[in-house]
């Protein structure tokens, strides 16, 4: 059996593509933490007459009958607050099945607060997941907090300690150094 666990996934298909999809992995959950906002990306065509939208359209429900718009596959688990051990999260089960009203599809999102969305999005399980992935999942490495996003490699530790993170050297840098080394070897 293929179970499939996905942290701030975008809507990747119609509404078709993500029925299928149920169908063929029924074990599909769809982590979104509290106000991450790419998992609201691309929108879904809104069913501006379910009972259930926001006061003056903010926030309306996504329309399951619609097969041109994006729309979600799986399962939400969504954290509204924080992703610690004990912290409250739900299994969206509701309607419309897969965008769930009821969970994070019930948030309005507003370009002033777009900054605190994206560290959301940046955020899962207590860690800054660019650079804990890129210091290979070691929990409580100081750099985790620290590091570039855009660090291709991550910076000596030291320099995290005494909190000074180094700027990653540039790729072009890194790739003449490849090739210079390639050249010093074959002479």
């Amino acid at each position: 059996m293929i179970k499939l666990y996905t942290f701030g996934q975008p809507r990747v298909g119609n509404v078709d593509l993500a029925m299928k999809h149920d169908e063929l992995v029924p074990f599909s959950f769809r982590v979104v933490h509290r106000r991450d906002f790419v998992p609201h990306s691309p929108p879904c065509n809104k069913n501006e007459t379910d009972p259930t939208s926001g006061e003056n359209g903010d926030s309306e429900p996504c329309d399951p009958t619609n097969k041109d718009s994006a729309y979600h596959h799986g399962t939400e688990i969504w954290y509204p607050s924080g992703m610690k051990p004990n912290d409250t999260y739900y299994e969206c089960i509701g309607t419309p099945k897969d965008e769930d009203f009821l969970c994070s599809d019930s948030l309005t999102f507003h370009i002033t607060q777009l900054g605190a969305d994206f560290d959301d999005h940046r955020h899962y399980f207590d860690h800054k997941v660019p650079s804990y992935g890129k210091l290979d999942c070691e929990p409580n490495n100081p750099c985790e907090e620290t590091m570039d996003n855009n660090a291709v490699v991550p910076p000596p530790i030291n320099s995290c300690i005494v909190g000074t993170p180094i700027q990653p050297s540039s790729l072009l840098e890194k790739i003449k150094s490849f090739f210079s080394g390639i050249k010093n070897f074959f002479g």
